[in-house]
């Protein structure tokens, strides 16, 4: 299995408000802060953010026209130390548009250079793709989200 890391630019938010807008309500946030790549979020089985839950991802069809969706389910869930892994079931980048398989998700966040600041550190793990260029694509994804992600929080402050 492939891991691919990718560390988003400084969000200029402290790492507490980033984990509790985002994946404490990632339900409402997400489509809300991405819209453009997202157009909902679904808890589909088991505890929401906890290990063992099923969610589904809905993308934006103007922007992806290849991804419907993805659904996914957490691995691991940590709260106190903002960090989060999901295995990717089905959809999205498994879909038929793609060759990639067995592919998880993790994110860390970390306190940032400057006060009220934070990174988002991202993992992928995955069989090789091949295709298209996937590893570019989806580190823009990751990096697309992290910036909307400090609009979205900073447009609510």
């Amino acid at each position: 299995m492939k891991q691919i890391e990718h560390e988003v630019d400084v969000v200029q938010q402290p790492v507490e408000e980033v984990w509790r807008v985002w994946m404490k309500n990632m339900q409402v946030s997400l489509p809300a802060a991405a819209p453009q790549h997202y157009s909902s979020l679904e808890y589909l089985d088991g505890p929401p953010l906890a290990p063992g839950g099923v969610f589904l991802v809905k993308y934006n069809p103007a922007s992806f026209p290849h991804f419907d969706y993805f659904m996914g389910k957490w691995i691991a869930m940590d709260h106190d130390n903002y960090y989060a892994k999901a295995a990717i079931l089905e959809g999205g980048h498994l879909g038929e548009h793609s060759s990639t398989a067995n592919l998880f998700y993790s994110c860390k966040l970390v306190p940032g250079p400057t006060p009220n600041t934070c990174i988002i550190k991202w993992l992928f793990e995955l069989d090789e793709s091949t295709g298209h260029d996937f590893v570019d694509f989806i580190k823009e994804e990751m990096s697309i989200l992290g910036a909307s992600l400090d609009s979205h929080i900073a447009s609510k402050a």
